[in-house]
């Protein structure tokens, strides 16, 4: 997990959440328990992190959002997604903190949540989080500051590509991802 949290170099962040994503995927199913609950106690610990006001500031938060991914990719077995309810939650409640002092967190949270709405692997997973993400989004967008504003414009538009879907350019009838019915959107 370090080397994802402080990597800049793409391709090495790449390289390295294949294969945290797979130790994450072997822990989960373990048998031993002390192993099958690593993935929980990592999920703390990068919840932790992002709140840290001197957490590293790395372009989009660089490899945090591949450390969430690479621990939630584990739960993607169709079954109950208590990793995914608890992370999500609280980087959204993360992000809707108006506190001054606590930009950083705020910016990483927003970033996360980004990476998740666009994840294909989690897109049917992130969609009951969708509505909250979008006021957080529009909240985060009036913020005073800038790293705030941008970090929840690229996560608004997450969003909207997320729930209008996307039409392929080679083929109009097929769409990318999943979308969000209009009735749940516009239910904010």
């Amino acid at each position: 997990m370090k080397v994802l949290l402080t990597t800049r170099h793409n391709g090495a962040i790449e390289k390295t959440f294949i294969a945290f994503s797979e130790l994450c995927k072997k822990a989960l199913r373990s048998r031993v328990t002390a192993v099958s609950g690593l993935c929980s106690k990592w999920l703390d610990s990068l919840l932790s992190t992002v709140i840290v006001e001197d957490a590293y500031t790395l372009r989009r938060s660089a490899g945090i959002p591949f450390c969430f991914i690479g621990i939630l990719y584990a739960e993607t077995d169709g079954g109950q997604r208590p990793l995914m309810k608890r992370a999500v939650e609280t980087l959204l409640e993360i992000a809707s903190s108006d506190t001054s002092s606590d930009v950083t967190g705020r910016i990483h949270s927003l970033n996360v949540l980004r990476s998740l709405i666009k994840d294909t692997e989690l897109s049917l997973d992130v969609m009951p989080y969708v509505a909250p993400a979008f006021v957080t989004a529009i909240r985060g967008a009036q913020s005073s500051e800038w790293g705030i504003t941008n970090s929840s414009s690229q996560l608004f538009a997450a969003l909207i590509a997320r729930s209008m879907g996307r039409q392929r350019v080679n083929d109009n009838t097929a769409r990318a991802g999943v979308t969000v019915r209009k009735t749940v959107l516009f239910a904010l």
